[in-house]
């Protein structure tokens, strides 16, 4: 009698531990369960910086829209527009020297930048 209830209680283990091993190791198992939650907090972090690069282009297509003055800046600082009434200096140079050139010399333009 000992025998058979130490066979059945050491067949029970070996049937838990390969339960077990399956739970773990399968596919949809455990380790594929943790794969996927990492890859949904990654998938909902890119979500919520998509999120905000919209609002932030739906304000700024709700200003071009509406703000005149917005519009103004985005042609002045985007697309090197001026207003008639502006003049305007260009300089070239490296900004990381500091070294410029700039088209008025000794407050004078240049003949080559006259119109």
């Amino acid at each position: 009698m000992f025998f058979y209830n130490n066979l059945i209680f050491k067949g029970g283990v070996v049937v838990l531990f390969i339960l077990l091993f399956l739970i773990i190791f399968s596919h949809n198992g455990l380790i594929d369960y943790f794969d996927l939650c990492e890859k949904k907090q990654l998938v909902l972090l890119k979500n919520k910086k998509i999120e905000e690069k919209n609002s932030k282009l739906s304000l700024q297509i709700n200003r071009l829209k509406n703000d005149k003055e917005y519009i103004g800046h985005v042609a002045k600082h985007e697309f090197g527009m001026a207003a008639a009434d502006e003049l305007v200096f260009r300089t070239t140079g490296n900004r990381k020297t500091g070294k410029w050139k700039s088209n008025l010399k000794n407050g004078i333009l240049n003949d080559i930048d006259k119109p």
